[in-house]
């Protein structure tokens, strides 16, 4: 029998079913202030993958610090203190030391750190996510998912 082409392959991998969420994910969601949206984002976008506690499930972690860049409130110099230039709004963006308004970047401390995982189980119709969470600080790494045989045919 022919290998199939990678291609076919990948597009197996990245295939987008429905999804559906149990009881136990959406009460999980709601205690830990987690969003459909964010939990899709970890799906599609994992940092790691591993294999799930309950049988045939898989785990999919990403990052959650708490570090976003931010502009210091004080003026550079006396001189800019006096001038009457709007401040820039904190849109995720950095200003220079010699920007308007002289405003200086600065970043917050990267020390608190977290991890989303959600827990998720594919069927030929639907994933269904079992359960999603926050893990504070850094998981140790387990081993990866079992992955179906007649993937890589």
């Amino acid at each position: 029998m022919p290998a199939k082409s990678p291609a076919k392959t990948l597009q197996k991998l990245l295939t987008r079913k429905p999804l559906i969420f149990t009881a136990h994910a959406q009460f999980k969601m709601r205690q830990y202030g987690l969003s459909p949206a964010r939990v899709k984002r970890v799906l599609l976008y994992p940092a790691r993958i591993e294999e799930g506690i309950a049988p045939k499930t898989v785990a999919v972690m990403q990052s959650a610090s708490n570090y976003h860049p931010v502009l210091d409130k004080k003026p550079a110099s006396a001189a800019d203190a006096n001038a009457s230039v709007p401040r820039p709004r904190d849109c995720g963006s950095v200003a220079p030391a010699n920007a308007a308004g002289g405003f200086r970047a600065r970043k917050k401390n990267r020390s608190a750190k977290s991890e989303l995982w959600v827990m998720y189980q594919d069927t030929k119709a639907v994933r269904k996510i079992i359960a999603a969470w926050r893990y504070p600080g850094v998981s140790p790494v387990r081993g990866p998912p079992p992955f179906p045989k007649d993937l890589f045919e």
